[in-house]
C-alpha cells in the first residue's frame, strides 16, 4: 500500500486531490465495508490505511489523508 504522491493533484504544491465519480464510487463501497471499524474504535487510522490499501487495490492511488478527507466530506454533505 503507498500512501505516497496522489494521482489526480490540481498542483504539484496543493493538497487536494481531484475524485473521479468512478473513484468516489469505489470508495464508498469498500467504506461500506469498513464501516463497523469505524464506529467501534477511537483510533481510526488503522482503518483508514486498510480502506486505503483497498482502494488501491482496485487501481485508485490516494492518500490516506486523501481518504480520510473525502469520506469525511461525503458524510457531511450526504447527512
Amino acid at each position: 500500500m503507498a500512501a505516497s504522491s496522489s494521482c489526480g493533484s490540481a498542483t504539484a504544491g496543493d493538497q487536494r486531490t481531484s475524485w473521479t465519480d468512478n473513484e468516489v464510487h469505489t470508495l464508498i463501497r469498500v467504506w461500506e465495508n469498513h464501516l463497523r471499524d469505524l464506529r467501534r474504535t477511537a483510533r481510526k487510522r488503522k482503518v483508514y490505511i486498510a480502506i486505503t490499501a483497498k482502494v488501491e487495490f482496485y487501481g485508485i492511488t490516494k492518500t490516506v489523508k486523501a481518504v480520510k478527507g473525502k469520506i469525511e466530506n461525503v458524510e457531511n454533505t450526504y447527512s
